[in-house]
């Protein structure tokens, strides 16, 4: 990973060097909203499985359940219970300090009449994270709802690529590292208290620096760029 940060910390709008982040169980902990939802819903008890698979909302509840879980879930009426995991805020501003753009890039929707922006912004300078009005901080989110997160993730690394070096993504899901690896970014997986064990993570884990937390993965960019 090459050294940006000198030269970035006075021109950063032109050297751009940037470092992409997914944000729901990668900068924070989702599982408060995820109980409030089920909560409202009355399917409380099927948060341990939730919790424990990636496909836990298609597998376990029926269409229509997944249609409400989903108006609930993804929208700014509970984002307010994320808890930021510890330490990502500090590594993301240190980063930033370092000379890098740092990218939230989020399979949460920003579409007309539809969208999580407003709440993703507020809560991100809530809880002192790099933020878009910052000057040094982008958000890059699904144009509607129902869009597939792998492409939408892979249209916005290309075109993210045309702004500058991309030197590392950062993702907690399979999906978002093979995004990653599918345009030669180095990528992490943030790996968190292993809810979703299973063949999905280990088989991307090849060749993918894993971490446990944020101290370690701030370690680990800092020291490599």
């Amino acid at each position: 990973m090459k050294n940006y940060r000198h030269s970035c910390r006075i021109h950063l709008t032109v050297c751009a060097a940037q470092i992409v982040t997914d944000i729901d169980n990668t900068i924070l902990n989702s599982e408060p909203r995820l109980r409030r939802t089920l909560q409202e819903l009355g399917l409380e008890e099927l948060l341990p499985e939730l919790l424990a698979r990636y496909d836990g909302v298609k597998a376990l509840l029926k269409p229509e359940e997944q249609e409400k879980f989903y108006q609930l879930f993804l929208s700014e009426r509970y984002l307010h219970l994320d808890e930021p995991l510890p330490g990502a805020a500090e590594a993301l501003r240190a980063l930033r300090e370092a000379g890098y753009r740092i990218v939230y890039l989020t399979g949460r929707h920003d579409a007309p009449g539809d969208s999580m922006r407003r709440g993703t912004e507020l809560w991100l300078v809530e809880h002192g994270f790099p933020h878009p009005g910052d000057g040094s901080t982008l958000l890059r989110m699904k144009p509607r709802r129902g869009m597939d997160d792998r492409q939408f993730k892979e249209e916005a690394l290309r075109e993210l690529a045309k702004l500058g070096s991309l030197h590392a993504g950062i993702g907690d899901r399979p999906s978002d590292i093979e995004a990653y690896l599918h345009y030669g970014i180095p990528a992490i997986l943030i790996r968190g208290d292993d809810r979703h064990p299973g063949d999905g993570v280990r088989a991307v884990a090849g060749g993918v620096e894993v971490v446990r937390d944020w101290s370690e993965l701030e370690a680990l960019l800092l020291r490599s760029g």
